[in-house]
């Protein structure tokens, strides 16, 4: 089977959706795996939607939070249609609920009381975004239930989170707190919500709490401050960041406005929608850079976490440069061996290879890559780090002591990079407002380039006879690496389903795969050649994998 026979389709085409009304949008009913994780006990269920995509290894979770009636069911759903790509002129409009009567039409305070479940839905594609994200909806609090109601939805988050394997989520990276703009103080239930995640998180997961504002209207923002926030900073309510939004036309039925007030409507209709699009756009910039926190997982196995998923995406981009590199090396082979005479009288040739270069590129305001300024490769983008040396791309836990020392760095505690192929240290890498992107260019070399790349000849040898057994070492010394690189992976995927305490980590042989079919779209020049190579690499991995999985 062609590993990478699976097409690249839009966000919005990879799912199953139901369509429950017609119009202009057009609302579809988002339906998830056959997978999905339902526990009657606790009234949890988890969905999964699209396929598992090696791009995405990190996964940020949101959990939202908020008092009956605040709107958090429509403020996910606009998540969820950010997630798909969806813009203000496409026809179509998505929702993801945990209710029949809540996915027929508007919500009410009616039908969101009904909504007692907690639900997750993890997009395993998104536009625009290189991890994959999973959003946590949880049951209104302060409905008709009482307090023994708000207790029980307390109890049901922390089993959640309390639950390890595939049936429980790991780590949080957001709490969204759901707030309406013209509160002028905070109820006794928005207290209890904010008391419950501090108690349940612990004090530090206020770096990640978020202030989603929602039904904003001009009239009650002023200089961009909503009741609401000076509220939560009168009760003391610890928060780190604040997004405002207005949902009121998400799901609006364009086609249903008078002809007289049709321009104004849509007007003002599309300036909320790009008014709250540029808050998700923000949101997400800053959700990128949040630590994840966890109940039970230590500080310090999340960090480790974090530097293998930068491992693991900054894996394949090795295994291709040492490809390009084999290449090279083959041609430059069989171009010694084709022009010795040549060499040996300094007659002048040239010959054309694949090269893979560096390009520097600015990046925008506010991002920052952490590089290596020996291998001129980008290791960590974006990167929050305040200087080089706190990277997450540095490291050494001790799965990878003996790959390190097959690496020639020997198994010693200080600081390396998991990702650029040389493994260097912190005082070869820089942290500042650039990055490289590889590129493959046919490049025409001559003589004198050849001659330059390898060293005079050795005692008894012609000149070219002595670079011909220099670029065979070469080659050696490169083919190794790309196994050993390949190796790395494989240990960074199986450490990463050790500490996660659940397994949903895609195979080498899937990540392999997931090369090919981009050495396939990008099409750039020996795209071809070292298709061939990993199409062997894909076929091994996947026989070990076999024989592992059949306990041979």
């Amino acid at each position: 089977m062609d590993p990478s026979a699976e097409t690249e389709v839009e966000p919005n085409l990879w799912h199953e959706a139901e369509l429950i009304r017609k119009g202009n949008p057009s609302i579809y009913l988002i339906k998830g795996n056959s997978d999905t994780v339902v526990r009657e006990d606790s009234k949890i269920r988890k969905c999964e939607i699209g396929t598992k995509n090696s791009k995405n290894v990190t996964e940020k979770v949101i959990m939202f939070v908020g008092e009956t009636g605040a709107g958090k069911t429509t403020m996910i759903n606009r998540v969820v249609n950010y997630l798909l790509g969806v813009k203000w002129e496409d026809k179509e409009r998505y929702r993801i609920t945990t209710d029949k009567e809540e996915a027929s039409g508007e919500e009410t305070s009616e039908i969101q009381s009904k909504t007692k479940w907690i639900s997750s839905y993890t997009f395993h594609q998104t536009k625009n975004l290189n991890f994959k994200v999973t959003l946590i909806d949880t049951p209104g609090f302060g409905d008709t239930g009482g307090k023994e109601r708000d207790k029980f939805i307390t109890s049901q988050i922390k089993d959640f989170f309390h639950t390890t394997g595939e049936r429980g989520i790991d780590h949080i990276d957001a709490v969204a707190f759901v707030l309406v703009a013209s509160a002028k103080r905070l109820t006794e239930t928005q207290k209890y919500i904010f008391e419950s995640v501090l108690n349940l998180f612990g004090k530090d997961i206020s770096e990640n709490i978020f202030l989603f504002i929602t039904h904003a209207e001009t009239e009650n923002i002023e200089d961009g401050i909503a009741p609401v926030i000076e509220a939560a900073q009168s009760a003391m309510v610890p928060f780190a960041h604040v997004h405002i939004f207005n949902n009121v036309a998400l799901f609006r039925d364009k086609n249903k406005t008078s002809s007289r007030r049709a321009s104004s409507s849509t007007s003002r209709n599309k300036e909320m929608w790009d008014f709250g699009g540029e808050d998700i756009d923000n949101f997400f910039a800053e959700l990128e850079m949040c630590e994840p926190k966890s109940i039970f997982l230590s500080a310090e196995v999340l960090a480790e976490r974090s530097r293998l998923e930068i491992a693991v995406r900054g894996i394949p981009a090795n295994i291709t440069s040492y490809l390009v590199e084999v290449k090279k090396l083959e041609e430059e082979e069989k171009v010694l061996q084709k022009y010795m005479k040549e060499m040996d009288d300094s007659q002048d040739f040239t010959y054309i290879v694949n090269e893979e270069v560096q390009v520097k590129t600015e990046l925008i305001s506010g991002k920052r890559a952490t590089v290596c300024l020996n291998c001129s490769r980008t290791c960590h983008y974006p990167c929050k780090a305040s200087s080089t040396v706190r990277c997450q791309s540095f490291g050494s836990p001790f799965m990878l002591y003996d790959l390190m020392r097959k690496l020639h760095h020997g198994p010693d505690k200080e600081a390396r990079c998991y990702v650029c192929p040389g493994h260097c240290g912190p005082e070869h890498h820089s942290t500042g407002s650039y990055r490289y992107e590889p590129k493959i260019e046919k490049v025409t070399k001559t003589r004198s380039d050849v001659k330059q790349r390898y060293d005079l000849a050795k005692e008894g040898k012609s000149k070219t006879e002595s670079m011909i057994g220099e670029v065979k070492e070469k080659l050696m010394d490169t083919r190794n690496s790309l196994e050993n690189c390949v190796g790395m992976l494989g240990h960074c995927l199986n450490r990463l389903d050790e500490i996660a305490l659940k397994s949903d980590s895609l195979s080498v042989s899937e990540h392999l795969a997931s090369v090919i079919k981009d050495e396939r779209l990008k099409g750039q020049p020996g795209w071809e050649d070292r298709v061939k190579e990993l199409e062997k690499l894909y076929e091994t991995e996947k026989v070990k994998e076999g024989c592992e999985a059949s306990g041979k």
